[in-house]
């Protein structure tokens, strides 16, 4: 499992000392642009990042939980002068538990990072783990059916938000199965039926905060 605690821990300190902090109730749509000057911790909650689709539904991009921060285009721009998003899209972020945040303001960042450019090695950090979840996103994708999807995407969920417990791996944030519909761009009942077929293999149990109860063949099942 990923150790949140471990990536980044002078550039959190940095923020919350002279940042903003402020609280957000459960399913709040509070930001629906990247285009704010501020660099966001999560410090408690989580958070999902999507787009509405024509119909009227959201898609899914990422899910952030306590030690993530974003955006990462915010510093891509304003610090290296390098464009990594130049669509059009419109992208919400909105609680999906109540959460606390930290806010700090680019051109305050940039002034510690100046000063300490051992912070450039931290944010490189920040920017790796965006990156491993990139390439799960790339790679679910070429799966060959939504069961090995859905199973490839709740392995993923417990390495990065996953507590172990006596009876497996535990994934802290709440994941609905409308969630994992709205990530794989399938249906709910299709995600229901899959799900169902997890659990009777003995992979996972639970609904929401889904508990892994074998890790490997979890793993195994994505890739057969």
């Amino acid at each position: 499992m990923i150790d949140h605690a471990n990536i980044a821990p002078r550039l959190r300190e940095v923020i919350v000392k002279h940042g903003r902090e402020f609280t957000v109730r459960k399913n709040q749509v509070f930001q629906s642009t990247d285009h704010r000057e501020v660099f966001t911790l999560i410090v408690e909650g989580y958070i999902k990042r999507y787009s509405i689709t024509k119909d009227g539904s959201q898609s899914i991009q990422s899910i952030y939980g306590p030690g993530f921060l974003y955006p990462l285009t915010l510093f891509f721009n304003n610090m290296l002068n390098q464009k990594i998003y130049t669509g059009r899209e419109s992208y919400y972020y909105e609680t999906m538990v109540p959460s606390k945040l930290y806010t700090i303001d680019i051109e305050t960042l940039k002034n510690f990072i100046n000063v300490d450019p051992t912070l450039y090695k931290e944010i490189l950090q920040v920017a790796g783990r965006r990156f491993h979840s990139n390439i799960h996103n790339l790679e679910n994708l070429s799966l060959d059916n939504v069961y090995k999807r859905l199973a490839h995407s709740i392995a993923h969920y417990a390495e990065v938000f996953g507590v172990e417990t006596n009876h497996g791996i535990k994934i802290e944030v709440p994941l609905r199965q409308q969630d994992f519909a709205s990530i794989l761009d399938v249906a709910r009942e299709t995600v229901s039926l899959n799900m169902k077929l997890l659990r009777q293999k003995k992979l996972i149990k639970g609904t929401m905060n889904i508990i892994v109860v074998d890790y490997e063949k979890l793993l195994d099942e994505a890739y057969s």
